[in-house]
This record gives C-alpha cells, structure tokens and sequence, in this order.
C-alpha cells in the first residue's frame, strides 16, 4: 500500500471514531427510549393474543377472554371444567369464569375434563370417570375422546330427512356401555313421520326393539318443540354427550333447550339428504337444572376403539340365550356350523336386523 492510501485510510478511521457516541451517550439515549415506552398505552393485544377458533367456539364476553395478570389473579391454583377447544388454545369454566388458556402440550384433553389450573395454565387432569371414545382418524391405534365424564349417551337421529340409520345407534350404544354410560336416543324431526306411513311403522319396530333391549327413547321436534319438555326433566342434573349424523339436529335441540347458546345450524342437501357439517368441534353448554350438554360434530360412521371379539359379543347381550346352544364355546356366530344363535335368526326369534348389525362390526374388526 502506497503512503498516499495509508494516510486517506487512518484520515477516514478518524472521522469514524469521532462520530461515534460515547458509553455516556449510549446510556443516556437508552435512558430516553425507555421512558417514552413506558409513557405509550398498552394495547390488550401486547400482553394476550386471542385464539380466533375458540372464540368462534363459544360466545364469550371480551372481559372473561382476556388473560389477567398473575398478580390480579384470586385463585393461583384452581380446579376448572373444560368446556371448548381449539387446536392451540383450551376454555376451562372456574367458577363462573371462563379462562381462555393455552392447550398444554403432552396432556390429552376432552370436552367434560377437570383440570388443575395453575398460574393460568393447564397443568394436570383428573382420572375420568366414563368417556365416549372412538379410533382417531388419523391414526386408528390411537384413541380420540369426544366427552369425558358423562352420566348419559344421548343418541340423536331423525326420520326421513336424513332417514333413521339403526345401526349406527348400536354401535354407538356399545361404545357407551364400555364406560357404563346408558343410551338415551332422541328421536327428533318427529313432524316429518306425518304422510309417511312406512317411516312411521319402522320407527314403531325400532321403538320396540330398544325398550327390549333396555334402550329408552324419546320422540321430540326441535321445530315445534314437541317433547322437549319431557327431554329436559331427563336431562336434569346430568351431563350428556348428544352425538349422531350430520343432519338429525343436535345443535337445533341445543338452540331450542339454551336459546342463549346460538349455535350454527344448516340444512339438508337436497342432493343426497345427507346432513351438513355445522359442529367443527365439540363445546359444552349449561342448561337450567344443572344439566350440561356437550355437543358434539356430526359423524358419518362411527369406529368402536379397542373393540375385541368377545366384547363385540357379550355387547349384543340378547345373543347369551341362544349361545349356549353353539356347538363351539367360542362360536363367533359367522361361520362355525350348528351355531344356535343363526338359528334363532332363522326362526324369528332375533332380530335379523340386530344380527346383520353384529355381522357388520365383526366384520371391521376381521379386517
């Protein structure tokens, strides 16, 4: 490097050095910025981001959504109810408070879950009393738990739009029964069963079929209103999962019972009367009398988790009369020769209908 190059580079490192500040100027500008933040008002949105999913989930009052501080927080360590949830976000009732919280990470959660909260997050929850489960569609091997902690399955279906579909009510039922949870099925558009006469008679067989089988039932109209007086004196003081196809009104029987709730409804296509998806996630709703209702996503078909053979079996319990009968003690009722209970098919004393329902869930289970 020639002399000239030498002095114009030590020329420019002054001039360099001269602009920059001193450790005194930095602090005292450090000082400035500090004081103006602290003078600027706080928006909401700096110290809570709202989860847009759940709160489309439930109708929540601004107030009750917003996160306080932990020091203006009454109870650091409390029980709470989950009532909604969201992929990232979970609503836990304390009290009569709705929290909106984060969704813990490594702890499977459930409409109907208590819960320990502890410094505004979801730390533990407690052991389940009873769940309504079904195989997880992305991964059959795992469980996916609609409801926990119910004390009645109350299955919906319709008639005639979309039309009655019994089977999934036993597979439903069986899926209760694992927990110990009794199935109530409402059967609700009952004013479409007028001038369809062949509706009417299948619904009256059906009817008879349940009360045999101990399954209580109850003809109601979201519509009118028929019925929905004897629902809620059934609901009263319970916890129950309303589940069913896409269509048959469950959130209309939600609207009808808790006006105050609102939830989306839709109609039927026209095209193939199967009902409209208008439930995308489960929620829980408080009704008068203690009761809560947790309403669930319609379902095309129902998967029964962890299901064997012989559970599959003793589930059709009205089969135990005629099983002993088998040449086979393990008789799966499908194929094995002298089997008593096909017989019993044959002569009119079980119901083909429960039978070929049987043939159906064994056969998922085959595969």
């Amino acid at each position: 490097m020639e002399q000239s190059d030498k002095d114009r580079l030590r020329e420019k490192l002054a001039r360099s050095i001269g602009k920059e500040p001193s450790y005194e100027e930095k602090k005292r500008r450090k000082e400035r910025s500090k004081a103006k933040r602290a003078e600027r008002p706080r928006r909401a949105e700096d110290d809570w981001e709202a989860d847009d999913e759940l709160a489309s989930l439930h109708r929540v009052p601004a107030r009750a959504r917003e996160r306080p501080a932990a020091s203006e927080r009454p109870d650091a360590n409390e029980g709470g109810l989950v009532v909604a949830l969201a992929r990232t976000r979970v609503e836990v009732r304390a009290g009569e408070r709705a929290l909106d919280l984060p969704r813990p990470h490594g702890l499977e959660l459930a409409i109907g879950d208590r819960v320990r909260v502890v410094g505004g997050r979801v730390v533990s929850r407690e052991a389940r009393r009873s769940r309504l489960a079904r195989p997880a569609p992305a991964d059959p091997r795992r469980e996916l738990v609609l409801a926990a902690n119910v004390d009645l399955g109350a299955v919906v279906v319709s008639v005639v739009a979309p039309p009655l579909v019994a089977g999934l009510v036993d597979r439903l039922q069986i899926a209760l029964a694992a927990s110990g949870v009794p199935t109530l099925v409402i059967v609700n558009k009952v004013e479409l069963l007028e001038g369809s006469e062949a509706a009417a008679r299948e619904l009256a067989e059906l009817e008879a079929e349940w009360r045999e089988l101990g399954f209580e039932s109850l003809r109601v109209s979201a519509a009118t209103g028929a019925g929905l007086d004897t629902l809620r004196a059934r609901l009263a003081g319970r916890t129950a999962v309303l589940v069913g196809h896409s269509g048959v009104g469950k959130s209309s029987l939600v609207n009808a019972l808790a006006p105050e709730s609102e939830l989306a409804t839709a109609g039927v296509s026209s095209g193939n009367l199967r009902g409209r998806h208008t439930t995308s996630a489960g929620r829980m709703i408080e009704l008068a009398d203690g009761a809560w209702l947790v309403d669930t996503p319609g379902v095309r078909e129902f998967g029964l988790a962890g299901l064997s053979r012989a559970r599959l079996r003793d589930a059709f319990a009205e089969f135990a009369r005629f099983a002993p009968g088998c040449r086979f003690a393990d008789c799966s009722h499908q194929v094995e020769p002298d089997c008593a209970v096909r017989a019993a098919v044959e002569r009119g004393e079980l119901s083909r209908r429960r039978f070929e329902s049987y043939a159906r869930i064994a056969a998922t289970l085959d595969g």
